[in-house]
């Protein structure tokens, strides 16, 4: 039973929806409507992410061990997924106040969401991990930032922070990868990928003007972080649960 709830727990999509919540409250602590905010964000993680894992799944595009899972439990993914997108929706349409600008934005991002996996914009060469860190800026970082009239350029910087972490999972998926994509881990090899990504890291943690405290804290976990994706890549157990977990620790560290 227990097992089997970790496991539930692992597959769908949660933790990453978790991080995402954890990370927006956090940084826009000041904001009124955090909660609500933070909230959609849960959502449409949850929702979009499943959704990319049930299109899969019909294509025969999932890993046996995640598709034998979702066989099983493929009613309750399309039940999550459409919660998610149902609460999302109704909560960013009361967040947006119709601002034509941010409805606009935040239409862009879930179009290249869903084109990311159902017309395979994935595979455009170089530009796997690009889109993923810009859409998770853009809703993350600047249209809560611009709900609040508090925009900065300034917050373009987490790109860098985003980037970084999307470099274990090219590095995990580096072999069943095509040629032509090109990703980091491609171009310069997996070691090298780990130490861009160390080094993107802590540039952001340098360059946003984060508390002394905070930004010690960051630069250790980042490093921690880095070192146990490279133990767990030469063991060959990185998994895409695993990475969504540790994702959870920069939302923890945010608020010390």
């Amino acid at each position: 039973m227990i097992q089997s709830g970790l496991l539930f727990f692992q597959n769908s999509s949660i933790l990453l929806a978790l991080f995402s919540f954890v990370f927006t409250f956090r940084l826009h602590s000041n904001w009124e409507d955090k909660w609500s905010y933070s909230s959609a964000i849960f959502f449409s993680v949850l929702g979009l992410y499943n959704f990319h894992r049930l299109y899969k799944f019909q294509k025969n595009q999932s890993n046996f061990p995640l598709s034998q899972w979702l066989a099983k439990n493929q009613r309750i993914i399309q039940l999550l997924s459409l919660i998610g997108m149902l609460s999302s929706s109704i909560l960013f349409f009361f967040l947006l106040k119709f601002n034509l600008g941010n409805l606009l934005l935040l239409s862009a991002c879930l179009v290249i969401s869903l084109l990311y996996v159902i017309s395979n914009w994935r595979e455009i060469p170089f530009l796997k991990a690009a889109f993923v860190a810009v859409v998770w800026t853009l809703v993350l970082v600047i249209l809560p930032s611009l709900l609040q009239d508090t925009f900065e350029s300034r917050a373009w910087i987490f790109l860098l922070f985003f980037y970084a972490l999307t470099i274990p999972a090219d590095v995990r998926d580096m072999e069943t990868d095509q040629k032509k994509l090109n990703t980091l881990p491609q171009l310069i090899g997996k070691k090298q990928s780990f130490w861009v990504a160390l080094l993107l890291l802590n540039l952001f943690t340098l360059l946003y003007p984060f508390s002394l405290e905070l930004k010690i804290s960051l630069i250790i976990v980042n490093s921690v972080w880095v070192y146990l994706y490279q133990y767990l890549e030469g063991k060959q157990k990185i998994s895409a649960e695993f990475m969504d977990a540790l994702l959870l620790v920069y939302g923890v560290v945010f608020y010390l």
